[in-house]
């Protein structure tokens, strides 16, 4: 479908002259926040026609560790490897066609789709978790005619995987448990190597409050410096360079089992070149937030599922055309 780039990789003074001081600035913005938890880079409508949902309603995964006993070996390394599989359903709008739905990445009304998620990582200590993920979006219906007339149907669609790092007791606040991840990406698949992109970081920050009871309240953050090849390709018209979000969490646990969330996601982002400079930053995606529902039974001592649904709609402007239902599910040992 693509060609792959022939850029010149002359990245380092790319990254330095261009992008390195946009970074620095915004780390000491995500360190302030972390001493008082999406994305993918979405893909332009004339690339694709999918994106990865921004959900952040699911549980945290934390697998408990299970120390090493005595001298380490095969069996007890295997002890302390854990993986995941999650599956997102990107369900139909409330008015509209049940083929359909809203994507915020367009944003036009896209083919209902799922996203799946696998993870395996091995606990290396009980502060630091190391492990690779992958993601995929799969369009499940067909012709599906969108506002500018372009009909998208059944896909397939991978995205550049991931090495990960959890750190879940990398800062300590009173009253408070955050969880620090950070992600970087391989850029293997061809729509990368098209834009001529290296790598991007992504730092996420999950916030929530431990002596509420039932009830959590919490924020999530999320900053994500993009670092690409120079000179941009002729083909393009702009890459994005950074993206950062955040958003709110309420949740109540109605049981042990079962508990109820309110949650949302508000973005911006800078895209190069920008006549307007370097620090001109835009919400080039809807800002939504989610009522969620969500339930965990006990399988096992070492196996964890949760299973939920959702109702997501427009922050500022929310219309029964641009809402929609969706369910997550998620399995982990």
């Amino acid at each position: 479908m693509f060609v792959q780039s022939k850029t010149r990789r002359s990245w380092l003074s790319h990254l330095f002259s261009r992008q390195l001081y946009r970074v620095f600035s915004f780390s000491l913005i995500f360190s302030s926040l972390a001493n008082a938890d999406l994305v993918i880079d979405p893909i332009e409508p004339i690339m694709s026609t999918t994106q990865l949902p921004r959900d952040k309603t699911s549980p945290i995964d934390v697998i408990p560790f299970k120390p090493p006993i005595g001298e380490t070996d095969w069996k007890e390394f295997f002890r302390n490897v854990h993986g995941s599989y999650g599956l997102s359903f990107m369900g139909p709008r409330i008015a509209g066609s049940g083929n359909e739905t809203y994507n915020i990445f367009i944003p036009d009304v896209a083919p209902v789709q799922l996203s799946h998620t696998w993870q395996l990582g091995a606990q290396v200590n009980p502060n630091l978790q190391l492990g690779f993920s992958l993601n995929s979006i799969q369009n499940i219906s067909d012709n599906i005619v969108g506002r500018t007339g372009v009909i998208r149907g059944r896909s397939f669609e991978t995205y550049d995987p991931e090495i990960y790092a959890n750190l879940p007791n990398l800062f300590h606040v009173s009253g408070w448990s955050i969880f620090s991840s950070i992600k970087m990406s391989v850029p293997l698949t061809q729509t990368s190597k098209d834009n001529g992109k290296i790598t991007q970081i992504t730092l996420d920050q999950n916030w929530g409050t431990t002596n509420t009871g039932d009830w959590t309240f919490g924020v999530s953050t999320e900053l994500q410096p993009i670092f690409y090849t120079d000179p941009m390709p002729p083909t393009l018209a702009y890459r994005k360079t950074l993206y950062a979000s955040i958003g709110h969490l309420i949740s109540y646990r109605i049981s042990p089992a079962l508990n109820i969330q309110s949650t949302s996601t508000l973005d911006l982002d800078h895209r190069s070149p920008d006549s307007q400079g370097a620090f001109h930053f835009t919400s080039n995606l809807d800002d939504t937030s989610r009522l969620s529902l969500y339930l965990s039974p006990k399988i096992s001592n070492s196996i964890f599922i949760s299973i939920g649904g959702y109702f997501q709609f427009l922050i500022w402007a929310p219309t029964m055309e641009t809402s929609i239902l969706g369910m997550d599910f998620s399995i982990s040992f």
